[in-house]
């Protein structure tokens, strides 16, 4: 006889690398819109240009990562970790991490692996 009480309470894990995928989403297309306002106006406009670019040509992903029920959480859990920062926090490095969040929307869109993630990314949110 096969045991289900063990399988009905086994963790969701569908749901756990949505969670996963919509906070790492949240995170770099939402906050740091916010965190690169405060960078050079060079790095600012670089992470500007590939988040536009990034939105246009995945415009699915987008509507999957604002439509998810985790999608509340990582607003929530970023609210939290945005306000415990210190000034010098958000000041000290904020140029390069956008530099290198800029990096990787353009590998994003630019490149097959990059597509790849992308679809896996798309296949995890519509489950």
């Amino acid at each position: 006889m096969i045991n289900l009480s063990n399988a009905a309470n086994a963790p969701d894990h569908n749901s756990a690398a949505q969670a996963k995928v919509v906070s790492r989403l949240y995170e770099l297309t939402v906050i740091y819109q916010d965190r690169c306002a405060r960078a050079d106006p060079a790095a600012a406009q670089e992470y500007k240009t590939e988040l536009q670019r990034f939105n246009s040509t995945y415009p699915k992903l987008q509507q999957l990562l604002t439509a998810s029920p985790h999608y509340a959480t990582a607003v929530s859990n970023y609210k939290n970790e945005v306000a415990s920062e210190s000034n010098d926090e958000k000041q000290a490095s904020t140029s390069d991490e956008c530099r290198h969040m800029s990096f990787l929307l353009r590998s994003m869109t630019d490149t097959p692996e990059g597509a790849q993630a992308v679809k896996e990314y798309v296949d995890i949110l519509s489950k």
